[in-house]
């Protein structure tokens, strides 16, 4: 592994070089793909449903993020791993 410029580690993997950036983005240069997962949409309401208050502010927060790192990258491919949803409502 080494250290990139934007502060993320370079790494192989199965033989690619992927770029592990600091938001925690995987991106895949080879193929222009940013490879995200673990987004939690709707973390907040969900647990104020039960009674457990978290800041309601996650979902526009991860969306800053993930259009941050598109903006930076534009990248061709967008892979959303699972765990994307965390309230079905």
């Amino acid at each position: 592994m080494t250290r990139s410029d934007c502060g993320g580690l370079h790494m192989a993997v199965a033989n690619a070089m992927t770029l592990l950036r600091p938001s925690g983005a995987l991106w895949l240069a080879s193929a222009r793909a940013l490879i995200v997962a673990d987004l939690h949409f709707e973390k907040g309401s969900f647990f104020a449903k039960q009674g457990q208050m978290l800041p309601p502010y996650d979902t526009a927060d991860t969306l800053a993020r993930l259009e941050a790192e598109i903006e930076a990258l534009r990248p061709a491919v967008l892979v959303c791993l699972g765990d994307s949803f965390h309230d079905a409502e």
